[in-house]
């Protein structure tokens, strides 16, 4: 009789400890979620906001395209004047 009730108690105490962590696991998951949906949120709008990175992206290949088109617009005339076409950028000096 002794052994069955010893393992009872047992029992017992093994389902008040597996009822009290499953709390903690639904705490600890729940904070989760809500940490990751505040990250995904600011991400979303880092990346469509008014000044997201997809519009920043889409500017500077709007003046990438315009400079490339200046440039060419100059090399044309400065050959159709004769004269060699100057880079505005300095040179690198590199060490041999």
């Amino acid at each position: 009789m002794k052994l069955n009730e010893e393992k009872k108690m047992r029992i017992t105490k093994k389902n008040k400890k597996l009822k009290t962590n499953r709390g903690i696991t639904v705490l600890a998951l729940t904070i989760t979620i809500i940490i990751l949906l505040i990250l995904s949120g600011i991400t979303i709008v880092g990346i469509t906001g008014e000044n997201g990175l997809i519009q920043n992206a889409g500017k500077a290949k709007q003046e990438t395209e315009i400079a490339n088109e200046k440039e060419i617009l100059e090399r044309a005339t400065a050959r159709s004047n004769g004269t060699r076409f100057k880079r505005k950028c300095k040179r690198r000096n590199i060490a041999k």
